[in-house]
């Protein structure tokens, strides 16, 4: 039996997910090697993103059928979709709660926030710091 960490990481990951572990650093290249929804480059884990329709959790421990993978997320997107039940609906409930509060603007705000589009979205809501 191989005891290398990556071939046993490879081989949990393809019973998973139904991807190897070359295909899924080869996604992870093609969004820019940031996560799929924030853009950060760093986290503590990196997550594969399904479907979560197409496969409900069956009652082995695993969730996929290998053809739902989405790409690869940040651990704190990956946790918050599976929270939101990956629904748009209330997703874009969410994203107008939070609108409809001033936001206040700060530089480590902005420096957390890879997307420079996001930034005028900000500017509408700046409230002067004090």
């Amino acid at each position: 039996m191989v005891n290398d960490e990556n071939h046993l990481k490879s081989l949990r990951q393809f019973r998973r997910y139904g991807i190897s572990l070359e295909e899924s650093e080869r996604r992870f290249k093609a969004q820019g090697c940031k996560c799929a929804v924030c853009g950060r480059t760093e986290t503590k884990r990196w997550c594969i993103d399904h479907d979560r329709r197409c496969c409900p959790e069956p009652a082995s421990r695993y969730p996929t059928c290998g053809k739902c993978t989405r790409g690869i997320l940040c651990f704190e997107c990956n946790i918050a979709l599976g929270h939101f039940h990956d629904n748009p609906f209330v997703l874009n409930a969410a994203i107008k709660y939070v609108m409809s509060f001033p936001l206040v603007v700060t530089k480590e705000l902005i420096s957390q926030c890879d997307l420079p589009r996001r930034k005028n979205l900000y500017d509408k809501r700046t409230k002067p710091r004090k």
